[in-house]
């Protein structure tokens, strides 16, 4: 399409071009992120989308893209938040599945002490809190070991503690007590942590 000035020589008309939309599912997988960390920016849940689903669905969005479809579904992220509150946890027996992280607490003087604290799951009870004199792999499955060889039927324990242990160390000497160490994935949000807001820290 061009138009055309009198004797000028014609100028061509701009075509708009309109990127695709989304999936649906990229809507609600950035509602379900933002009512799961309702304090983060568009930055950090772009940044937590495209970690996630680059690599698994070719799929990312930009900043821009998080921050208008945040400002549009107020309502709907409200309600997201709202499920998230009164959801009813699933049913698990006790002892079936086991968190457990590294937790930092400073005392009156403002020394900082290292701890070890593991949560059951299903019961949400403190099986363990104790101060660290050291973080290596040693050290974590001597305070592993006590509490599962005290409690019948446990058989998955998931960490996030894994800048502070060997992944190796952890696997080879949870089939003593045929256990499952499993690692939380960073990027699932929720997750990581959940020992630490257990124990109300």
């Amino acid at each position: 399409m061009v138009c055309s000035t009198g004797h000028r020589r014609p100028v061509p008309v701009p075509h708009r071009v309109f990127a695709q939309p989304k999936p649906k599912w990229v809507r609600a997988e950035i509602i379900r992120l933002k009512a799961l960390m309702p304090e983060a920016g568009c930055r950090t849940i772009a940044h937590l989308f495209n970690r996630r689903w680059k690599a698994r669905k070719q799929m990312t969005v930009s900043k821009t893209y998080v921050a208008d479809l945040c400002q549009r579904h107020q309502y709907l992220i409200y309600e997201a938040r709202r499920k998230l509150k009164h959801r009813i946890p699933r049913l698990m027996p006790r002892n079936r599945i086991w968190g457990c992280d590294l937790l930092m607490k400073t005392d009156d003087r403002g020394t900082p002490h290292v701890a070890l604290a593991i949560v059951d799951h299903a019961s949400r009870a403190s099986l363990r809190l104790r101060a660290l004199s050291d973080k290596s792999s040693m050290r974590l499955l001597q305070e592993l070991v006590q509490p599962c060889s005290a409690t019948v039927g446990h058989n998955s324990c998931e960490r996030t503690m894994k800048p502070y242990s060997s992944p190796a160390g952890f696997e080879s000497a949870s089939g003593c007590w045929g256990s499952v160490i499993s690692e939380v994935s960073r990027d699932a949000p929720g997750r990581t942590g959940e020992s630490n807001g257990s124990l109300g820290r």
